[in-house]
């Protein structure tokens, strides 16, 4: 599996996840994931900060907009409910 290339991240796109995880995302060949963690997705010129809480070899077990603060690890307990989903 070749990891992910921040690289190749659209302009003005960030991801923050817990700096204990490795650097890319990881899923094994059937999809499930391989690191449990919350993941936040955040794209310059939007407020928006969409968060993803991963359980290890189920996958995404909740979607929803991050309340938490700017830096610093998120927090599963910050991701809440999107009543637009």
């Amino acid at each position: 599996m070749r990891p992910t290339n921040p690289a190749a991240r659209p302009p003005g796109c960030q991801r923050q996840q817990s700096p204990a995880l490795p650097a890319a995302l990881r899923f094994s060949s059937n999809g499930l994931v391989l690191d449990g963690s919350t993941v936040v997705l955040v794209s310059e010129g939007t407020p928006l900060r969409r968060c993803l809480v991963m359980a290890l070899l189920l996958g995404p077990v909740r979607l929803g907009r991050y309340a938490g603060p700017d830096g610093g690890p998120p927090e599963s307990a910050t991701c809440e409910p999107d009543p637009l989903l």
